[in-house]
């Protein structure tokens, strides 16, 4: 009967210990899961199971990290609509009286009827104007950081979309001596914001506008491959020197080669439209010029989106 007792308690602690070996793989999955919903932003997740055990003490480290990183989270996004609504309060009181120092400029070099005073004149206008513009990005680049900017993600002809961004840029640089050449496969849709998307290329093709000798057209091809759009917008500047490329699209910078009256924040907004298509954007020397490359996902309502490395030809 010893015998019996002793296989039995022996039997009844292999279970025992199988049975807890599986209760703690459960608790393992299920703190995996809770894990995983703290990635995609559930800050608040239920660690009322976890109270008790041998995890305990390493999830109230958890709870606690979680805790204070939901809280640097509404710090900061609390300090983002702050800034947005600071520049955007700052933009309003620069551009009422703005608009009326250019009206008045306006007015004055009308009637304005000697030579000097009236080149005067169209030299101040043109300051205002890209002071003007100047305020009118740093109040869209404020939305973009912001995270005010929600994007309407419609099916949109890329013929149609590539038309009008060309107008658009000649219209921002009528003195352009440049033009664009356009290749583009029939029929082909973009899945993309129609308003901010345009801004993107719109900055890009003006960059290239004024870069590109007279005569030279600026090439634009866009493709469709492999679960993406790659568009790609080509000038003969060139090129800018290697060392410079990585720093392209930063805020505010510029090149040896950097036109003196342009702003350094063109680029850098169209890099930020396309991250928030959960796209890409790069530039390559390529040829005789600098080629700048989008490369779009043909859903960019995904979650989840890596740019693929493809050829620029």
């Amino acid at each position: 009967m010893s015998g019996l007792h002793v296989v039995s308690a022996l039997i009844g602690g292999i279970a025992g210990r199988f049975w807890e070996r599986r209760r703690y793989n459960r608790k393992i999955q299920k703190l995996n899961l809770t894990l995983d919903t703290i990635m995609h932003g559930d800050l608040s997740p239920d660690w009322s199971p976890y109270q008790e055990g041998e995890l305990s003490i390493l999830v109230s480290q958890l709870e606690l990290l979680v805790k204070r990183t939901a809280h640097m989270v509404n710090q900061l996004n609390t300090e983002k609509v702050t800034i947005h609504d600071f520049i955007a309060d700052i933009s309003h009181q620069i551009k009422t009286p703005l608009t009326g120092l250019l009206s008045y400029l306006d007015l004055l070099e009308r009637a304005e009827t000697d030579a000097a005073k009236k080149e005067q004149l169209a030299d101040c206008i043109y300051l205002a104007e890209r002071m003007n513009e100047l305020v009118r990005t740093l109040l869209e680049l404020a939305k973009l950081d912001s995270g005010s900017v929600h994007l309407r993600i419609e099916s949109v002809p890329a013929e149609e979309f590539i038309r009008a961004a060309e107008q658009a840029a000649l219209a921002a640089r009528p003195q352009a001596e440049g033009c664009f050449s356009i290749n583009i496969e029939d029929g082909l849709i973009l899945r993309c914001d129609r308003k901010w998307f345009q801004q993107a290329l719109v900055n890009v093709l003006v960059n290239a506008l004024d870069y590109s000798p007279a005569g030279a057209p600026v090439q634009i091809t866009i493709k469709q491959s492999g679960g993406v759009t790659l568009l790609k917008v080509l000038d003969h500047s060139g090129g800018i020197a290697e060392e410079d490329l990585p720093h392209i699209f930063k805020r505010f910078y510029r090149a040896k080669s950097s036109r003196k009256d342009g702003f350094g924040i063109g680029l850098s907004m169209a890099e930020s439209i396309v991250d928030l298509h959960k796209g890409n954007l790069r530039a390559v020397n390529e040829g005789d010029g600098l080629a700048m490359i989008f490369t779009l996902p043909l859903l960019p309502c995904a979650e989840h989106y890596e740019s693929c490395n493809l050829t620029t030809s």
